[in-house]
């Protein structure tokens, strides 16, 4: 598909507004040479108050602009102290990654960091790239699978799309955070060879081709340490090796420490400064933490600001194109969509169509993505039976059940030309979940196929399910 192809013309993932890398290190360098302690301090970590939330205070003496931030996987989500804006629900990230296609992952980009940045944000965390290493994990839909390749290769172009809009990327959750149970304690055990082959290309990809202008460091531990205080992580590999010239943002509440996190590379603390405030000023004060290290995090994060558009253009709320990222979010659906087996059904020839049972759970609601940090309130929404009744002949009928009747759905199913069902499950941040599909929908299928052999099963789960009919 290549109707998007008017996206892909003049992206520059860094410097795009005509100054030089080093002219804007030479900026952000001037302004915090001009910083008292307490303005370092500020800037330092984000605020939350009854007007803000996911946001990191202006410093109007020094010109210093606020820095707003959004989720945003899966397109814009919770921003702000306020009620979630609505945005453009678009397709899971897991099914951008099923269409092998690097060019779409840019058009996903530019919308996702275009209304972002409309909403009036300067900073979308996103995209999410974690390898999908069980299938039980409750976010695999967020991410793009489990290979490392693919992954690196949607992420990079997505985070150019992304910032090409003048937001900043924050990819995240770095580093091996595969699984929501006990992901605020867990201590993953991961050899170098594992850790370099599978948990960290994508990473690294997202850095030098990608060119995140931030990272976010995630909950787990690392081999008996913390990601947000990991050394080896966050400086020797992600600063030095890759040399990152961006800046590392904290999961929200994953900060245990201020000497040790600000000593291993941890630059912006999230959602609030619980260490990088007054402990982090006592470590200051105590020779603990070398001021140089404080001028270091806020230099990266201007600079990032400055390259990407964010500081000198600052984001003001507009309207979102509603119908043209409509259009885009379902040509990207269309595209991801996977046929997992066919006996010769679909497509289905409309014109004969005279009778259609839509059955299921998921059958009569849209399905606009999963919950949690990833959840995006839509614009608008398409309920499947609407969208069957566009393409049905006018004189063609529809009946719709949600298959809590097992012998009402049967009789439906027997009685109409095609038999559609559809199932699924709601995945979410914070809950992993199981293999096997909830609320009896095995059982539905299993009769709605033995009462039509004309049927269509159609999935909407974020990640693999058993399927044993």
């Amino acid at each position: 598909m290549y109707r998007l192809a008017y996206f892909f013309a003049a992206l520059i993932p860094i410097a795009v507004l005509g100054q030089t890398a080093e002219e804007y290190d030479k900026r952000a360098r001037e302004v915090v040479s001009r910083m008292t302690l307490d303005e370092k301090l500020t800037e330092l970590h984000g605020i939350r108050d009854a007007t803000h939330y996911r946001y990191v205070p202006a410093i109007p003496r020094l010109a210093i602009p606020e820095l707003r931030i959004t989720n945003g996987p899966a397109g814009a989500g919770p921003d702000g102290a306020g009620p979630q804006p609505q945005a453009t629900a678009l397709p899971a990230p897991i099914s951008l990654a099923a269409t092998w296609d690097p060019h779409l992952a840019i058009a996903y980009g530019k919308v996702l960091g275009g209304e972002s940045r409309l909403l009036g944000n300067g900073l979308v965390e996103a995209p999410t790239i974690n390898i999908a290493r069980m299938p039980q994990n409750g976010r695999t839909f967020e991410g793009f699978g489990e290979d490392p390749y693919l992954t690196g290769q949607i992420s990079a172009q997505e985070i150019i799309g992304i910032q090409a809009e003048h937001i900043i990327a924050d990819v995240k959750h770095f580093a091996a955070n595969n699984q929501e149970t006990d992901r605020r304690t867990v201590n993953e055990e991961i050899d170098e060879r594992a850790l370099r082959e599978i948990y960290l290309p994508a990473f690294e990809v997202s850095i030098k081709e990608g060119h995140a202008g931030s990272v976010m460091c995630a909950y787990p531990k690392v081999n008996g340490v913390y990601c947000c205080e990991h050394a080896q992580l966050m400086t020797d590999i992600l600063k030095k090796e890759w040399a990152c010239t961006g800046f590392i943002t904290s999961d929200f509440h994953a900060v245990h420490s201020s000497t040790e996190s600000a000593l291993a590379g941890l630059d912006l603390e999230m959602p609030t400064g619980d260490y990088f405030s007054n402990r982090l000023k006592k470590d200051i004060e105590s020779g603990k933490v070398p001021i140089s290290i404080i001028d270091d995090k806020l230099v990266r994060r201007f600079r990032a600001m400055m390259q990407i558009g964010v500081w000198d253009h600052l984001p003001m709320p507009k309207a979102l194109p509603e119908k043209e990222n409509g259009e885009i979010a379902r040509q990207l659906a269309e595209e991801g969509i996977v046929l997992l087996k066919n006996n010769g059904l679909l497509p289905l020839k409309m014109a004969e169509v005279k009778s259609v049972a839509l059955i299921g759970p998921y059958a009569q609601n849209a399905s606009t993505g999963g919950g949690g940090s990833s959840h995006v309130r839509p614009l608008y929404a398409v309920d499947p039976s609407d969208g069957i009744r566009q393409k049905l002949n006018k004189n063609a009928t529809l009946t719709v059940l949600d298959g809590s009747d097992l012998d009402a759905a049967t009789a439906a199913a027997k009685a109409a030309d095609v038999a559609i069902v559809m199932i699924g499950d709601h995945d979410r941040e914070g809950h992993d979940q199981s293999l096997e599909l909830p609320r009896n929908q095995n059982a539905l299928v299993r009769a709605v196929i033995a009462a039509n052999r004309r049927t269509v099963v159609v999935l909407k789960t974020g990640s693999a399910v058993l399927i044993p009919w």
